[in-house]
């Protein structure tokens, strides 16, 4: 059996594992941001407030202002440099919350004092979100494998799943493209194109199922026999979604690089929302896996949703590496 034939089976049995355990339809009902007014915050916000007005739902807003070393009560400065943190985040958070209920959104203020991480971890025990939006600033000189540091301290560890807004994320909710469900048939594609079901029905626009195929492998003599096997099991993936959505579209890509690929693709078909299932360890790990993630969602020209699933599997091609 060559490689690529055992690439089709092993996608076959691995969504046939996937599907005995059916999540069921994910609901949207309350919504975590949570920001620290960098750029990337603003951009997140906008998303937030879009998506909370097509779902109907809730937005919680959360800050989180800490002490540093002069202004500590320890140092005997707290009042003046803890009360002028305090004042200055309760007046952004304000003016976020007024922008919120301008457009017609329920929406409430959360202010934590300490570290936003931490804030973050609180928030979700506590309020139990259906959606954590984060914002990732990531200067041009660093890695664009690495993520900002407070989303890359979440991401792995959210209870819920979470939309993050990267640095190339330019107006997105300008964009009229689908919804790009990129899928390795892992073991939360099941659970996930659910979710990418209902924002293709919230947001009314076409859903994209996507698989990538190794670079090397184009243009084979038996490249198009496994695309089309590839695209028959996605077709069989769509048949999972619990909603009522237009058609969707079952496209196989090539790419020497799983992540560049999806990207591109997201690029070329004007992408409103990208959504990943995710092996939690390799979020947790710098290794290839988790860089793969990381690296769709900080070259995405739109917001990227990850669903995290616990397990180890084995890969079973470049693909799987998500």
């Amino acid at each position: 059996m060559t490689q690529l034939h055992t690439t089709a089976a092993s996608a076959s049995v691995r969504h046939s594992e996937a599907s005995r355990h059916a999540a069921p339809l994910p609901a949207v009902r309350r919504l975590l941001l949570a920001i620290d007014f960098t750029s990337a915050s603003e951009a997140a916000l906008q998303d937030a407030l879009r998506l909370a007005k097509e779902c109907h739902a809730e937005l919680n807003i959360l800050q989180a202002f800490g002490y540093n070393d002069a202004a500590s009560p320890a140092a005997g400065n707290a009042a003046k440099g803890t009360n002028h943190l305090e004042e200055s985040a309760r007046l952004r958070l304000a003016r976020a919350v007024k922008e919120a209920k301008k457009a017609g959104i329920k929406a409430r203020a959360i202010l934590k004092n300490g570290l936003l991480a931490d804030a973050i971890q609180e928030t979700l025990a506590s309020r139990k979100p259906d959606l954590l939006i984060l914002g990732a600033n990531i200067p041009h000189s660093l890695d664009r494998s690495m993520l900002g540091s407070i989303v890359e301290l979440v991401l792995p560890r959210a209870s819920c799943p979470v939309m993050t807004v990267g640095p190339a994320s330019i107006r997105p909710w300008l964009a009229r493209g689908p919804v790009v469900f990129a899928t390795d048939f892992n073991l939360s594609t099941t659970d996930a194109i659910q979710h990418a079901g209902s924002y293709s029905q919230l947001l009314g626009v076409q859903l994209s199922c996507l698989h990538i195929l190794p670079r090397r492998e184009e243009g084979t003599t038996q490249a198009d026999i496994v695309s089309e096997i590839m695209r028959s099991a996605l077709r069989h993936v769509t048949m999972q979604i619990s909603v009522e959505v237009e058609e969707p579209v079952c496209d196989i890509g090539y790419g020497s690089d799983v992540s560049y690929a999806i990207v591109d693709y997201a690029k070329q078909h004007d992408a409103q929302l990208i959504v990943l299932g995710v092996q939690r360890s390799t979020m947790l790990a710098p290794h290839l896996a988790g860089q793969i993630a990381h690296r769709i969602i900080a070259e995405a020209p739109c917001p990227v949703i990850t669903i995290a699933y616990e397990g180890v599997e084995a890969p079973f091609g470049p693909a799987a590496y998500l």
